[in-house]
């Protein structure tokens, strides 16, 4: 019997409408979601935070499991942002949008997620001028090179992202360059020195107290963030 076969599931009630997994986790919001076909059924597999988590979904439930770590089911939620209720919202936007009304059909449960701002904003610094399968790349090293092992599972390796005070280490610039970053090394570089000077990742949790123009305007203080990225961050973590 295969591990996968063997695995434990905690059941959350959640329809596809409500969360489609493999839209909402592999359409560029966040960049490590690895995805395994068992059974007839996709698995996903990524880190959030420092644990190893399995997704996968029917009509009615989202399934998970928790390979590696400790992690509350309301933390989980919370990721997914299940606190909105999406079908509702879709409802309202149909009414008044009729291209939304024709696309929507093809694509319910197509949900923001509510990251980690530390690994939602570096990915986005990633993201300039850039595609998705090259983001993925950059943020997966990023992750090896500056995070910690959590894990082997089913032959990868998985790594939690990394503090930021790693990321505004001497020589980060340049050991980024080496690996493909481009002009994006040095805002990472610069960007974790900033908002260590700023308070660091309390800094960061705290802009989701603000309103949306002085969150806008804190991030924009940033090497590499402008009004495009300040957005992506802002609605994704």
């Amino acid at each position: 019997m295969s591990v996968l076969s063997k695995i434990k599931w905690n059941t959350i009630k959640c329809t596809k409408k409500e969360l489609r997994l493999d839209i909402s986790l592999k359409c560029g919001q966040s960049f490590r979601w690895k995805s395994i076909e068992h059974e007839n059924e996709t698995i996903f597999v990524g880190v959030i935070d420092k644990n190893l988590l399995l997704f996968k979904q029917d009509e009615q439930f989202l399934h998970y499991s928790i390979e590696h770590g400790h992690m509350e089911e309301e933390k989980i939620k919370d990721y997914f942002n299940l606190g909105v209720d999406l079908e509702s919202l879709y409802k309202q936007w149909s009414k008044v949008d009729p291209i939304f009304n024709d696309i929507s059909v093809n694509y319910p449960g197509v949900r923001m997620l509510r990251q980690h701002p530390v690994e939602n904003l570096f990915s986005f610094i990633c993201s300039a001028n850039n595609n998705i399968q090259r983001i993925s790349g950059m943020v997966e090293n990023l992750a090896k090179e500056y995070g910690s092992k959590v894990c082997e599972f089913q032959g990868n390796e998985y790594y939690s992202f990394p503090d930021i005070d790693k990321l505004a280490q001497t020589g980060v610039e340049a050991k980024l360059r080496e690996l493909g970053f481009g002009y994006r090394a040095k805002y990472i570089e610069e960007s974790a020195g900033k908002i260590l000077q700023l308070g660091g990742e309390e800094w960061l949790f705290s802009l989701r107290k603000m309103d949306y123009q002085e969150a806008k305007q804190n991030l924009l203080q940033l090497s590499g963030i402008g009004p495009k990225v300040a957005d992506c961050i802002l609605l994704m973590s």
